[in-house]
């Protein structure tokens, strides 16, 4: 199975090349946050289960982070508010997918099903590994008491007596070294608290602004940005890159008076 991926800063990371390794993982809740549980899939014979998840995991990566019209920007660009996927760079402030090396030492089980909070599913490709995460929403799990499951056995249909769990044909998020590339920030931001990630990244631009030292009081920019909405926040995010930031003062000043609009 080929599998290309592109992504990161516009370098090529993993080009034609087989998916040499498959592994698939639960995310659960625990009281030190999410765990990983490793997911067994029956891999016995050809085309097995696990050739299955597999293949329709990486034809959904395929279809929705690899189109030739995807639209990829850096993450100061979210003010913007675009139907565009995104590249956040996990640091030391902001890990949200850290817990993917939390690996429990016994695997998923069906007692566990109540604390799933999304799957993982892992390709190594070459000598380089990517991950891609699926979230799980209560109203995909099909609940028993709503009704009766059944399967066709010899053209007899039975009730099948257990809970089941549905693995969707869908791709999030996925994650590239650091990187995570998505274009669902409302999952990042309502599940993985990225508005501490939007917080942070607007305090280093009003830190730079102080340190050039030509605004007497910060105090209207630091109510701008701790508004309760994150727009502001999020405008700020971008003006961090600004070239002006990065002027020294003596020429900043300077440039201003050759402006007509700042002059006087």
């Amino acid at each position: 199975m080929n599998c290309k991926i592109r992504y990161v800063k516009g370098q090529c990371i993993i080009e034609s090349e087989k998916v040499c390794g498959f592994e698939m993982f639960a995310c659960l809740k625990s009281d030190e946050g999410l765990v990983c549980a490793k997911f067994n899939l029956e891999d016995k014979e050809k085309n097995s289960f696990k050739d299955s998840v597999c293949e329709k995991i990486t034809n959904c990566i395929y279809d929705r982070f690899l189109s030739d019209d995807i639209d990829l920007k850096q993450i100061d660009d979210i003010h913007d508010n675009t139907k565009s996927f995104f590249e956040i760079v996990q640091n030391d402030t902001y890990i949200p997918f850290g817990f993917k090396n939390n690996i429990r030492t016994d695997d998923y089980s069906d007692d566990d099903k109540s604390q799933l909070n999304g799957f993982l599913f892992k390709f190594n490709v070459g000598k380089k590994e990517f991950w891609a995460y699926q979230h799980i929403y209560p109203v995909t799990i099909p609940k028993k008491k709503k009704g009766i499951f059944v399967f066709s056995h010899d053209g007899v249909y039975k009730e099948f007596s257990k809970e089941l769990l549905c693995i969707d044909y869908r791709v999030d998020l996925i994650l590239l070294d650091n990187s995570i590339i998505t274009d669902n920030l409302n999952l990042l931001q309502s599940k993985f608290g990225f508005e501490v990630f939007i917080r942070n990244e607007s305090q280093k631009a009003i830190k730079m602004i102080e340190d050039m030292d030509v605004i007497e009081d910060l105090s209207k920019i630091a109510e701008f940005e701790g508004a309760e909405r994150l727009t502001n926040a999020k405008k700020l995010m971008k003006i961090k890159n600004s070239p002006v930031l990065r002027m020294k003062k003596k020429d900043l000043l300077h440039k201003l008076k050759t402006l007509p609009r700042y002059a006087n």
